[in-house]
């Protein structure tokens, strides 16, 4: 299980720098592509359904206009956009680790989520991981129930926290401003059953 940790903090790694760097722009004509995609599916799925005595087109669009193309979930956590927030990664499952990365439309302010099973670890050992492979300028320090450090990528300060619950663990990493990155993580990421996951801000 530490192997497959391993691998994860090195995609991570390799992520981090463009997290925060991708335009909203990019992020928005994705979206729209994969609306209009969806859209065009419904519809050609409506009219089929239609010739052959099913579900019209009018029902598969009022279903589809009941989801929320702002929430976004998985079982651990939900998170709910608000203006000024776009998501870069939705919640996606790898190898028993799910990841997600949010950022602010200005490009400044980036939040990445990552959820995996502590496989005979603890919290401090998956701390010092990550500290390590971010090139923390300090080890990990533990507060409030959880462990903390700092580090520089691209020239933005960042800062991680790790937290475990059962057999899972939680890393969250900030980039950017720190009060806007908190701001999201305390009024827009919600977990009741793992709500001891989330970081303590």
């Amino acid at each position: 299980m530490l192997k497959k940790i391993i691998i994860c903090l090195l995609f991570l790694a390799l992520a981090m720098p463009a997290m925060a760097d991708n335009s909203s722009t990019t992020s928005a004509s994705t979206n729209q592509d994969k609306n209009e995609g969806k859209g065009g599916d419904t519809a050609d799925k409506g009219e089929a359904e239609t010739k052959t005595g099913g579900k019209s087109g009018k029902d598969e669009n009022a279903a589809e206009e009941k989801k929320n193309p702002n929430v976004f979930e998985c079982q651990y956590y939900t998170v709910t956009l608000s203006p000024g927030w776009t998501v870069v990664t939705p919640p996606t499952e790898n190898q028993g680790t799910v990841t997600s990365v949010f950022k602010s439309n200005s490009g400044g302010v980036a939040v990445m989520l990552v959820l995996g099973k502590l496989g005979g670890a603890d919290a401090k050992t998956i701390a010092q991981m990550f500290a390590e492979q971010f090139r923390a300028g300090k080890p990990p320090v533990a507060k409030n129930g959880q462990y903390t450090f700092t580090f520089i990528r691209d020239d933005k300060p960042c800062e991680a926290f790790i937290t475990s619950y059962d057999d899972i663990f939680m890393v969250t990493t900030i980039s950017g401003n720190r009060k806007e990155a908190t701001n999201f993580i305390k009024n827009q990421v919600k977990s009741e059953e793992y709500s001891k996951l989330l970081p303590q801000l």
